[in-house]
């Protein structure tokens, strides 16, 4: 209870150095104090908001890359099996082309 007290005075003490430092009242202080502690608190509420939304869209993504998976392989098949198709006819005309050097 005593170590309580001398805390106490010591930062009654700090307080009043630093108010005398900027010249500024205590109900200045205190008005500053609140209202930076009002924003930061509004601040805050809107990370939370944004973090919320953010994760939402994120499930999202998610559920809709894991949706096109399908697509992604289904398009690679078939441009895997048309390259197969056209490499003949590709290895033809570098031939002619080589041959025209």
């Amino acid at each position: 209870m005593r170590n309580l007290f001398k805390f106490a005075g010591v930062a009654a003490s700090a307080l009043g150095v630093y108010l005398v430092a900027n010249k500024e009242t205590p109900q200045q202080f205190f008005k500053r104090t609140t209202s930076f502690a009002l924003e930061k608190a509004e601040q805050l509420q809107t990370f939370n908001r944004d973090r919320a939304q953010f994760n939402d869209a994120l499930n999202k993504f998610k559920v809709e890359l894991t949706r096109s998976q399908k697509a992604i392989r289904d398009v690679q098949t078939r441009i895997d099996e048309y390259s197969f198709e056209i490499k003949p006819h590709l290895d033809k005309i570098n031939q002619t082309l080589n041959q025209m050097k």
